[in-house]
């Protein structure tokens, strides 16, 4: 389907071989990637070359109805976007040497179409304020290095009260986490229901941590700890002689 998009049919012959290491239904934006692949092979099948960046960034943000996602796989690193006159902007950033990400996935799906439809189509001036300066603590703590900024900078009113009661247990992950010395900021992974922290040499202890909070809401999870991908979409010389 998402060929379609680049103007493609599909032979009927073709075969395609996926591996993909991100979890589905946990908020770690599994259809944004798939969506960039697809358009990408669409794309590399109608000009005979694997493709450029941006327009496979236009048409994945056309499909996903916005840029955060589908500008990450694009793009890789921390990235900020936005649809401008119908036009992507983005840009990739990187985040402090040390800085560890864990995450928490509990064995457990959430629909982001009912995480969506749960939040307000308006929502109060104060909450808005609040995000946009919690956003400005986030950046500065990050591209700074101001640790100390990051546990207020992940700060939310917006989405994740509001999504809490679609997975509990996804509410007290995060207070766990961020009631821990080592924890220097925990929040929901996208839609849910998957738990993220910051940390600075304790990611396995948050990990373990955040595993046994969910376990002990009879929750089987599993943690990882994850370092930034800056390379994005990419095609490598197996991907070109096939």
């Amino acid at each position: 389907m998402m060929a379609e998009h680049a103007g493609v049919k599909m032979p009927e012959d073709i075969r395609i071989r996926v591996r993909n290491g991100i979890p589905l239904t946990r908020g770690f934006g599994s259809s944004a990637a798939a969506t960039v692949a697809g358009i990408a092979l669409g794309e590399w099948i109608k000009n005979g070359t694997p493709p450029e960046r941006p327009p496979v960034l236009d048409a994945a943000t056309k499909v996903e109805g916005h840029p955060d996602n589908v500008s990450a796989c694009v793009l890789g690193g921390l990235t900020v976007s936005a649809t401008i006159d119908e036009q992507v902007v983005a840009a990739s950033l990187r985040v402090p040497q040390g800085l560890q990400i864990v995450v928490i996935i509990p064995d457990r799906e959430l629909s982001t179409r009912k995480a969506r439809e749960i939040l307000p189509l308006t929502i109060p001036r104060a909450e808005a304020v609040f995000n946009l300066q919690r956003l400005g603590l986030l950046l500065s703590g990050l591209f700074l290095n101001r640790r100390e900024y990051l546990i207020h900078g992940v700060g939310d009113q917006i989405h994740q009260r509001r999504r809490y009661p679609l997975f509990p247990p996804m509410g007290a992950t995060v207070q766990a986490l961020n009631e821990h010395r080592a924890c220097l900021g925990a929040f929901v992974s996208g839609a849910g229901p998957a738990v993220a922290a910051f940390a600075a040499g304790e990611a396995v202890r948050l990990g373990e941590l955040g595993v046994a909070e969910l376990k002990r809401l009879n929750i089987p999870a599993e943690y990882k700890i994850l370092a930034p991908d800056y390379l994005g979409m990419t095609f490598s010389d197996e991907d070109r002689s096939q």
